[in-house]
């Protein structure tokens, strides 16, 4: 009895023993294994969010790049479009001019003779005229004169160029002032003429002129003759 009490008492106290060890807290571990792996990891992640937001700054500036490309295109069409839709304007407004030009072939405008109460222009020009009223007496307003033929009127206005001697005597006035012939001009072409003759005043342009109802200009110390269709394209000589 004395040994088996014994025995279950060493048997009890090892059973203890270990039972002590077994429920014993877990101490932390300062394996160097185990802060070369912490660090590998922090490093790998670091390397990885570099990665990720190099990709993302790629992905940015390519992005980028084609929205500027893609904008630089539309931008080039909508000039394009814009330069062929002046162009067609241009070009109607020129057509439009031609035929206001055509219906004046056989017109010319007579300026310098006084309006005179009663007057008979067909007495004074032996062509049919035409002019505005009412008229104050003394006023120097234009006389259009509309020839029959456009070679009658290419005849008397290349007469007048040669000679510029028509004056009021001439018909009758008590006067020796100049009358002035000119072509019979549309609105467009009046308006660039007159410009261009105050630019001559100015000394910006040695001549200015209409021939067919086409405005022309000689710049100074130039030989050559410039056809000016618009008061855009008179600009540039008012700039000089």
């Amino acid at each position: 009895m004395s040994q088996l009490w014994t025995r279950s008492k060493t048997n009890s106290m090892s059973q203890s023993t270990s039972n002590t060890k077994r429920i014993k807290p877990d101490e932390p571990s300062n394996s160097p294994t185990s802060d070369v792996t912490n660090n590998e990891l922090a490093r790998m992640i670091t390397n990885q969010n570099k990665i990720l937001q190099a990709r993302m700054d790629k992905l940015e500036d390519e992005l980028h790049s084609q929205l500027s490309k893609g904008l630089d295109e539309i931008k080039a069409e909508l000039s394009d479009v814009n330069t062929r839709l002046r162009k067609v304007e241009a070009e109607q407004e020129g057509n439009a001019e031609s035929i206001a030009r055509t219906l004046l072939t056989d017109d010319l405008t007579i300026s310098g003779v006084p309006y005179t109460v009663g007057e008979d222009l067909q007495h004074y020009f032996r062509y049919w005229c035409l002019t505005r009223s009412p008229l104050n007496a003394g006023s120097n307003c234009l006389i259009l004169m509309q020839f029959a033929f456009t070679n009658q009127r290419n005849d008397f206005f290349s007469k007048y160029l040669a000679m510029r001697s028509l004056n009021l005597a001439q018909i009758g006035f008590q006067a020796n002032k100049r009358v002035y012939v000119n072509e019979s001009l549309t609105p467009a072409a009046r308006k660039i003429k007159a410009k261009a003759i105050e630019l001559k005043k100015q000394g910006k342009l040695a001549y200015a002129f209409s021939k067919g109802g086409v405005i022309y200009v000689k710049e100074l110390n130039s030989e050559d003759n410039v056809v000016v269709k618009s008061m855009e394209e008179l600009q540039r000589f008012h700039q000089r």
